[in-house]
């Protein structure tokens, strides 16, 4: 699964590639909106689905769109890790599922797996990021029924499963007591 990314007021805001066209301009309507920046028109530019690729397509802007530094004229594919410029604005498209927590910090914790690993969130995430987080992961996963069934059905169900307890103040907390946050070898394998 893919998805931009781009700093904004110090924070990171991510837009799953999951529905079209993600618009990006100084418009209160775009997914994308930089009002402040007035190199940026209204209606700048959008990312748009078409056949199987992705697609930057610049919406006649005075100030053009920029891809890896080259101006984009014609609808523009997108890579993973590409560089999208418009205005002072930069928008990196990025792809797979690992949004802040890396495997290895699953052996921080004992009882693995556990909910905020499956969830791909810290320890301290907010109710908003754990909300937010089961959003993107089902959506990521809905997407990918098609194609992966069964294990789409599983990884949602264990998705549900922990924000059900997460999403939740006095079941999280309840759940948090129960951790233990010394670290611990890898689990061992069942082979």
């Amino acid at each position: 699964m893919r998805w931009l990314e781009c700093k904004m007021d110090d924070k990171t805001h991510v837009v799953l590639m999951v529905k079209d066209p993600i618009g990006i301009g100084r418009a209160a309507s775009c997914e994308f909106s930089f009002p402040g920046d007035k190199e940026v028109s209204r209606m700048h530019a959008v990312v748009e689905l078409r056949g199987q690729h992705w697609y930057l397509i610049d919406q006649k802007s005075t100030n053009g769109s920029f891809v890896n530094g080259q101006r984009v004229t014609v609808p523009f594919p997108l890579k993973d890790d590409d560089l999208i410029q418009i205005g002072e604005q930069r928008l990196h498209v990025k792809s797979g599922l690992n949004f802040n927590v890396k495997d290895t910090d699953r052996f921080k914790y004992q009882g693995y797996p556990h909910f905020y690993l499956v969830l791909k969130v810290e320890i301290e995430a907010s109710q908003f990021e754990i909300a937010a987080a089961h959003k993107a992961l089902t959506e990521i996963y809905s997407a990918s029924l098609a194609e992966h069934g069964s294990l789409c059905m599983e990884l949602l169900g264990d998705i549900d499963e922990a924000y059900e307890v997460l999403g939740n103040p006095e079941s999280r907390a309840e759940y948090d007591a129960t951790l233990s946050l010394e670290t611990t070898k890898p689990p061992a394998s069942d082979s």
